[in-house]
């Protein structure tokens, strides 16, 4: 539990220290890998279904579970913490957390957060 919290710290610590990181967060390679899937499937309605999803989401997950089994005993589990940290710095998303909160705490209503959020 302490090592999720210090991971948590690190990561909103570097992503306020280095904002230029940010771009590192951008999911183009989502998309591009989601163009190519789509050529090789040639079904559009596939994306809109929860098969869709399982298909993108699976291969991701199974990639994560396996780097990280195979760093797991390599220096006392330095790397696989440092892989974690990686995953949950890219996972954070590519907007600005500080800047949506504030933005949500200047709006009055709830129609405004949702709103000035999108």
């Amino acid at each position: 539990m302490a090592l999720a919290l210090l991971a948590i710290l690190i990561v909103m610590v570097l992503g306020s220290v280095a904002p230029e990181l940010a771009r590192l967060r951008q999911f183009v390679w989502l998309r591009t890998w989601l163009a190519w899937l789509d050529q090789r499937a040639r079904l559009e309605g596939l994306w809109r279904s929860e098969f869709g999803l399982a298909l993108v989401i699976v291969p991701l997950v199974a990639l994560t579970a396996l780097v990280d089994w195979s760093l797991g005993g390599h220096l006392h589990g330095l790397l696989k913490f440092v892989f974690g940290l990686v995953v949950l710095f890219l996972c954070w998303g590519p907007r600005d957390l500080d800047a949506d909160a504030r933005r949500a705490a200047r709006a009055g209503t709830a129609a405004e957060r949702v709103e000035r959020l999108c």
